[in-house]
């Protein structure tokens, strides 16, 4: 991507630019209001669940990518496997950092590491 700033916004709108269609068209297809996808678009606003999985499917593409901040994530870092995991990563990235801690921190306590031997 051509952009210096790779956002979930600017994802999107190049998605659509690429596909050479207005906001009015990409949000009837995938069920919001034309002016909530601009939000989305400009980075004001965060779609919900539902919205990202019909995005991501409607430009074809993974969930995990339409999502992640490539500038954000280290190389080597885990993929999703899924779209529900996709979907917990989503989600965990746009925590508070104070709460994301306290979410890893239950993980933490409730799995144990795996003996590989």
């Amino acid at each position: 991507m051509a952009s210096g700033e790779d956002t979930l916004g600017v994802r999107l709108k190049s998605l659509r630019k690429e596909k050479r269609e207005t906001q009015v068209a990409v949000a009837a297809a995938v069920g919001i209001s034309r002016s909530h996808l601009a939000n989305i678009e400009r980075d004001r606003d965060n779609p919900g669940w539902g919205t990202a999985l019909a995005l991501a499917s409607y430009y074809q593409c993974s969930l995990d990518w339409l999502t992640s901040m490539a500038d954000q994530i280290k190389p080597g870092s885990a993929a999703a496997a899924n779209n529900d995991e996709a979907m917990l990563l989503y989600l965990f990235r746009s925590l508070p950092k104070d709460e994301a801690q306290a979410i890893l921190s239950l993980l933490y306590g409730r799995v144990r590491p795996r003996n590989n031997g």
